[in-house]
């Protein structure tokens, strides 16, 4: 009942705002593989859910042929468990059909089949293209100032100004003027560097290089340049 009242209900608007794909994690649940956990997978989130898209698992998250648990699709397709050998000989012909239903159900509503720019490996120049543009640039700025919530402002010391007494501006920490980390970048190319993040965009498989940054310490100089009456330490 906790699990179902606290945990659930963000799982459960994915769900009902019709997101078409879900993610197994690594760890266990009640001793369970998540990706092997029947009871999370179909129990739960496929039936008493209404989940109508497919399970992926996370990179190297499987453990066993589990098609017949509720795993859709094994990552990143290495074929170890979900070979065709593996897969003819143990799981049933019906979850294999309704694995592929559901992966295909998934790209016919994105209309991938219709809008996907490469097959492949013949991705490389779609790969490296840069689609910014200054209107995504505008937007990511407006979206990141209006997420900001202030939740105090003891005193009304916000915003810092010098007829509110402020003369000087500290700005402490190597945060406020870290730099963008690329994997791929000159010096940088160290092993495993795709799990090294930055204070921007994070680590991992999600991590984006940031074309242009603006750093917290750069942000406040300009301000306090522009306003002139203030000194930064």
């Amino acid at each position: 009942k906790t699990k179902w009242e606290l945990y659930s209900p963000p799982f459960q608007a994915a769900v009902d705002a019709g997101v078409d794909a879900a993610m197994c994690s690594y760890n266990k649940v009640g001793g369970t593989y998540s990706c092997g956990n029947e009871h999370e997978l179909k129990t739960v989130l496929k039936e008493k859910m209404g989940f109508q898209g497919f399970v992926q698992s996370d990179w190297w998250a499987t453990h066993g042929t589990w098609v017949d648990r509720g795993l859709d699709q094994e990552m990143p397709g290495t074929g170890e468990y979900f070979s065709e050998a593996n897969v003819t000989a143990r799981a049933s012909p019906e979850a294999v059909d309704e694995a592929v239903e559901r992966i295909l159900g998934a790209i016919y509503r994105a209309e991938l089949q219709n809008t996907t720019k490469c097959s492949p490996p013949d991705c490389e120049d779609w790969y490296r293209k840069n689609v910014t543009s200054r209107e995504h640039v505008a937007l990511a700025r407006t979206l990141a100032a209006e997420s900001v919530v202030l939740l105090q402002n003891t005193g009304g010391l916000l915003p810092l100004t010098s007829a509110g007494g402020v003369g000087r501006i500290a700005v402490v920490g190597a945060a406020a003027n870290g730099s963008v980390w690329n994997p791929a970048g000159n010096g940088q190319g160290i092993a495993d560097a795709w799990r090294i993040g930055d204070y921007y965009s994070g680590g991992g498989s999600g991590h984006v290089v940031a074309g242009h940054a603006v750093t917290a310490l750069e942000g406040i100089t300009r301000r306090a340049e522009a306003a002139g009456d203030a000194d930064l330490l």
